[in-house]
């Protein structure tokens, strides 16, 4: 039964919601930086980490800060090993980068700044001989220091990227779930699973299935009740909008964009987007800003052809009425409703 349990949770994690890809994306690139890789697959393997970020980050401005990471981290010609484990690391350990970087929406501005300095000052590639795993990790949380306990769990992310049999991935929320969150504990649950003839994946895997709350959970869920995910987040962005947080909407909106794959309804939810952008510019007083998004967004509305669950034509009109204000230097006034239908 337990053999069953744990391959059930393995299967989960790898092929439903695709934890594998960071993994092997992080692999990839450390093959290309040792020279015996090709570029063009770390790259593809990085590009498919990308687009799958929404299954397994629940907050939007992490997924867009993680992209820009990530695109990054694929235009340069030499990485260290600490960011060739980057896609591994920062998803595996998502909620202690959502605590430092996310949590408190005044960091969110220098979060791409923090990330770029943590991983290129991060140097592992002296630690890669060492031989003894407690010695290993030791020096590992000397050298992550982050507040909070989070050295603990991004340690754990680095060291099974450095040594895959002698260290197991623990997230925050798992760790804490069963009290590991030191490394006391965590060797003794590393040495149990050992005994035990448990894969540090599978024990990666299972905590994961049972304690850490991730959408690619609730994605299966829809998946097999028929809920609507498009509908879900199109209620989201219209709460969001009603409320005047138009950048917090676009986002919204933006992973609406990721969820259809009909290329006519990216053209008419992108023309949304970019009118939440150019409100949000002119709240912020950046009228010019404003204006020159309205010009790209209007004819993506008003040339869509596809119906959508939103009031899609009004806003179009109120777009074309806005700008004509804007050019005129008149305040608008009442925002436009967004409303799903």
């Amino acid at each position: 039964m337990e053999e069953k349990l744990l391959g059930a949770a393995q299967y989960f994690y790898i092929h439903v919601e695709k934890r594998g890809l960071p993994l092997e994306a992080s692999k990839a690139l450390v093959n290309y930086s040792l020279g015996s890789g090709s570029r063009n697959i770390a790259i593809s393997m990085l590009e498919r980490t990308k687009k799958h970020l929404p299954l397994w980050i629940e907050d939007s401005s992490q997924v867009q800060i993680y992209k820009r990471f990530f695109g990054y981290i694929s235009k340069r010609e030499e990485l260290n090993l600490a960011e060739c484990f980057s896609p591994f690391v920062l998803v595996g350990a998502w909620e202690s980068f959502y605590d430092l970087l996310i949590k408190e929406r005044s960091k969110r501005r220098d979060a791409f700044s923090w990330l770029k300095d943590f991983f290129e000052s991060l140097q592992v590639e002296d630690l890669r001989e060492e031989e003894k795993p407690t010695t290993l990790f030791e020096k590992l949380l000397e050298r992550i220091d982050l507040p909070d306990n989070h050295s603990f769990f991004v340690a754990t992310h680095v060291a099974y990227m450095m040594n895959p049999h002698a260290f197991i991935p623990i997230s925050k929320s798992t760790g804490n779930a069963v009290s590991v969150d030191e490394p006391g504990a965590y060797f003794r649950l590393v040495e149990s699973t050992r005994r035990r003839r448990i894969k540090p994946i599978e024990v990666s895997a299972f905590l994961h299935l049972l304690y850490e709350k991730v959408p690619s959970k609730r994605y299966g869920a829809e998946m097999i009740l028929g809920i609507d995910r498009e509908l879900e987040l199109l209620k989201k962005a219209e709460k969001l909008w009603g409320e005047g947080e138009f950048y917090e909407a676009h986002e919204i909106l933006e992973e609406v964009w990721e969820y259809v794959k009909d290329p006519e309804k990216r053209e008419c939810y992108q023309g949304v987007i970019r009118f939440a952008i150019a409100l949000y510019h002119y709240q912020s007083g950046e009228f010019k800003k404003a204006q020159n998004v309205l010009k790209k967004a209007l004819p993506q509305m008003k040339n869509c052809k596809n119906k959508l669950p939103i009031n899609l034509r009004e806003l179009a009109v109120q777009a074309e009425e806005i700008l004509h204000r804007l050019k005129e230097g008149s305040p608008l006034g009442v925002y436009p409703p967004f409303r799903v239908v």
